[in-house]
């Protein structure tokens, strides 16, 4: 049955909240990827923590890079003291070409969630790295679905051991014309 309903923090008319999110254990991060943090539609993300049997707000996440509809919190996912968001209309790089934020408790002090990393795929303008991810143990995984000339897509893997290196990028065999690879992505294990 119903056990407990989160709001908006920010109350917000259309800041899309809840378009994504993910729950680990007593861990929930929700992102709200129009809210308007200055700019509009930056986008923000929330953590919150299970206290008994309701879920608190520990954090309202804002990325470092915050411009005007980058779309921050798109897709946010949770493993362990991380949380990873995207912004798949980031121009940090080029013009939509996307990047995700990373987040880990106690950075920045006791009970505090801060960035301590941002990763990027292809240079390629309008891929939007970030439009989905996910996260388990070590490994983060981005999908981009619309790199390369014919938005075929490709899915990118970042390791934590190595401060959120490049790992692999992943394209299709098959790729054809709007394939969209990386539209979605789900992670755990070994198992991409």
């Amino acid at each position: 049955g119903f056990v407990h309903e989160i709001v908006d923090p920010a109350a917000g008319a259309h800041d899309s909240f809840g378009e994504s999110l993910d729950l680990e254990d007593s861990l929930l991060v929700v992102g709200a990827y129009r809210t308007d943090m200055g700019p509009s539609n930056t986008g923000a993300a929330y953590v919150y923590e299970l206290n008994g049997s309701s879920f608190v707000l520990a954090a309202q996440l804002k990325p470092s890079v915050n411009n005007a509809n980058d779309h921050f919190g798109k897709s946010c996912a949770v493993s362990g003291d991380a949380v990873a968001c995207g912004a798949p209309y980031s121009d940090a790089v080029n013009t939509n070409a996307g990047l995700v934020h990373i987040f880990e408790q106690n950075a920045g002090g006791p009970s505090s969630w801060g960035e301590t990393a941002t990763v990027s795929g292809s240079t390629q303008a309008n891929n939007h790295f970030g439009w989905s991810l996910d996260l388990h143990g070590q490994t983060l995984a981005v999908g981009a679905p619309e790199q390369g000339g014919t938005q075929t897509g490709a899915v990118y893997t970042f390791d934590r051991n190595t401060h959120w290196g490049a790992q692999a990028t992943l394209t299709a065999s098959d790729a054809d014309q709007n394939d969209q690879l990386g539209r979605s992505v789900a992670i755990h294990g070994g198992v991409l």
